[in-house]
């Protein structure tokens, strides 16, 4: 194997497996504010200051087909109940499909409130 197929190969292989987190505000039950992490580029091809510029972007990048079960997963999420990771599609900026599992990880105050 020659060195540029090393460096193609793992180049493929880190660009395979890159994680992103995002946060979601919770004020009165409901999504106020979503903070994307740096690494939303190297995912979704949309960076931090794109999400936070459209706030219906995070759902618009969902591939079609799968928007009603990213969004009963969302509901169910603010409703407080625990939830298993989901997997599903997006439509990066450059129109390639990839597949994403979002794991969540649910945030309460004192009171048992949802707030992230």
């Amino acid at each position: 194997m020659t060195k540029e197929e090393n460096r193609e190969g793992y180049k493929y292989i880190s660009e395979a497996l890159t994680d992103y987190t995002f946060k979601v505000q919770i004020k009165d039950g409901l999504p106020f504010e979503t903070i994307h992490g740096p690494n939303s580029t190297l995912v979704t091809g949309y960076t931090p200051e794109e999400f936070a510029s459209d706030p219906c972007l995070w759902i618009n990048i969902v591939y079609e087909e799968d928007r009603p079960q990213v969004l009963k997963h969302a509901s169910l999420i603010l409703a407080g109940e625990k939830v298993q990771p989901l997997e599903h599609r997006i439509v990066r900026k450059d129109g390639a499909i990839r597949w994403v599992r979002n794991i969540s990880a649910s945030h309460f105050d004192n009171q048992g409130k949802l707030i992230s």
